[in-house]
């Protein structure tokens, strides 16, 4: 347990160094490409006679200082609930009294970012104490479960569709319909089979992810290389880039404190 303590600090660190990336990278593209309503803000703010794009501003430049700040103040509960606050304002939610996104639409890229900041905002106020290390390492196995969890349920919707597109004999199209909406030149448009065969793989990993968190979790690594496959594999055929999972799901699973010798069975 004791080394399970010492890499469990060792993973905060990390992940708020990537968390102060993705800030920064989140405010430039919020600078670049407003995410929302430009004529009005979230119902929340509209009292301070902002517009919808200079109070996406303000929280972006926010999003991005308090990123900055948490590699050297991490254990701030203070600037962890603000940072978290500013992510949600900034990009995370669709709902209209405190989001600039449209209606009905859901930013998966920065979803998990969200609420892994939100869970670890309950960080301990002492890594020191043997209450506070048991809860830092409790709060990481959260974090870990609930990222495979995003994967599970989507693992699910993909069996789904493989499941109806099989009963109804309309595999290849289901596959040649998904290629020509988001990669018409890819080179599997030509070949749905083998596009067939990676949902299938994508969706038995995905599916499997969650159970092996959750009861192997010296496995952990292993299932980084997994994720990182399949983020992979999903630019190559969909040309969708999931930028943040490359430095949270993939650097979460690498970076587990929970692959220690000492959780191997005998």
């Amino acid at each position: 347990m004791k080394e399970i303590f010492s890499r469990s600090l060792n993973f905060i660190k990390y992940y708020y160094i990537v968390a102060a990336v993705l800030s920064v990278y989140r405010a430039i593209l919020n600078f670049i490409e407003p995410v929302g309503r430009v004529d009005r803000p979230p119902l929340l703010l509209q009292g301070l006679g902002l517009t919808g794009f200079e109070a996406e501003v303000a929280f972006s430049v926010v999003l991005a200082v308090s990123g900055l700040l948490l590699p050297w103040f991490y254990r701030s509960r203070p600037l962890r609930v603000v940072h978290a606050v500013s992510l949600l304002f900034a990009s995370a939610y669709p709902i209209p009294l405190i989001s600039f996104m449209s209606a009905g639409i859901v930013d998966l890229s920065w979803l998990s970012f969200f609420w892994i900041n939100f869970v670890f905002i309950f960080l301990p106020a002492s890594f020191s104490s043997t209450r506070g290390k048991y809860q830092l390492a409790g709060l990481i196995y959260l974090n870990l479960l609930m990222q495979s969890m995003f994967y599970f349920l989507s693992g699910l919707w993909k069996f789904r569709l493989n499941i109806e597109a099989w009963l109804s004999g309309d595999f290849k199209n289901m596959f040649l319909c998904i290629l020509s909406n988001s990669q018409p030149e890819s080179p599997l448009f030509s070949a749905p089979e083998v596009a067939a065969a990676m949902y299938w793989a994508a969706a038995v990993f995905t599916v499997i992810c969650f159970p092996l968190t959750w009861m192997m979790p010296r496995y952990h690594r292993w299932l980084a290389l997994g994720f990182f496959l399949f983020h992979f594999g999903i630019f190559l055929v969909l040309q969708i880039n999931f930028f943040p999972h490359y430095l949270l799901s993939i650097g979460f699973f690498y970076f587990s404190p929970f692959v220690t010798e000492n959780l191997k069975r005998k």
